[in-house]
């Protein structure tokens, strides 16, 4: 039994961890996966339900400030700004970076189930990388809107085409099974998008159930993607989609239908410990109603071999 007055310390402080290692507005999710991390023996997923109302009461309370974590809402509004929030504004666009292709002339974009890590992705990526969520369900018009906005730039930049890099829950509803049958908020999305928009492709990053074990939990089990980050690493998972996009030194990216290293195009000495091969190494979505098994490790000794 938890008492939760006499933890509010402990939870302060690993909101704080969270904070302090780039989350931006974390869900209350991922502080239960932080806790369970420091203390695994009092904290568990069970108490999901039980931290969120305790952190409700401090609001009200007046103890906790609102706007400390992610909100998944289907709330909307429409406020007109100040001019204190226009002058803002201004200034945030004048020190905005444009999108732009990245070095193999795409657009990358990464999609995520939950709304409430689009915050956090834009930081982690600097802002240089798109990202869009409609939180699990398809939300037709919003991703129709967006993803029409997007071709339109691609058009204006010409570019190739728009990858985008898929990441869910290890559930059944999320990226677990999804080969198999299951795993329906990645199918839907890949399958609706792909047929609405050819210059779209849809790639799996995750979360495989090769990620989970790497990182030491049961691949039987269901796991929210914040549990396997907080034992990733947002730092590695961060770098494997630099990598990924092309904004880092040594990035992969695409060649015909090879995954390659841009320093390394004759495959001789190409890392593949390091966490990329989750991005593409099962399931690669394409054209809507094509679901093919990509196996990157035998197609880099096919290369090499030949």
């Amino acid at each position: 039994m938890i008492d939760w007055e006499e933890s509010y310390g402990e939870i302060l402080s690993a909101y704080q961890h969270l904070i302090d290692n780039g989350w931006i507005q974390p869900p209350v999710r991922t502080l239960i996966y932080q806790l369970n991390a420091e203390n695994p023996e009092k904290w568990q997923k069970k108490h999901y339900g039980h931290l969120t109302t305790f952190l409700q009461r401090k609001k009200e309370a007046g103890i906790l400030d609102y706007g400390l974590f992610a909100s998944d809402t289907g709330g909307a509004s429409a406020i007109p700004l100040s001019m204190i929030e226009i002058l803002k504004q201004i200034k945030a666009w004048k020190e905005t970076t444009p999108l732009q292709l990245s070095a193999d002339g795409n657009l990358y974009v990464l999609f995520h189930e939950h709304e409430g890590m689009i915050p956090t992705l834009n930081k982690l990526f600097d802002y240089r990388i798109g990202s869009l969520s409609s939180q699990g369900q398809i939300r037709h018009e919003h991703l129709y809107r967006v993803l029409s906005n997007l071709v339109a730039t691609l058009h204006r930049l010409d570019g190739n085409e728009i990858r985008i890099l898929g990441i869910a829950d290890y559930d059944i509803y999320g990226a677990k099974g999804y080969e198999t049958g299951q795993g329906h908020i990645i199918r839907n999305h890949a399958q609706w998008i792909t047929k609405t928009f050819p210059e779209c492709h849809f790639y799996v990053y995750g979360v495989t159930k090769e990620q989970i074990e790497n990182v030491g939990l049961d691949p039987e089990d269901e796991h929210q993607f914040d549990g396997w980050l907080q034992r990733y690493g947002l730092e590695k998972f961060r770098d494997d989609i630099r990598r990924i996009v092309g904004y880092h030194e040594g990035w992969y990216g695409m060649k015909g239908n090879k995954l390659v290293c841009k320093e390394h195009p004759d495959f001789s000495v190409v890392d593949i410990n390091d966490g990329l091969f989750d991005l593409f190494s099962h399931c690669f979505l394409k054209h809507g109603d094509t679901l093919r098994n990509m196996d990157f490790i035998s197609m880099f000794k096919e290369e090499r071999d030949e």
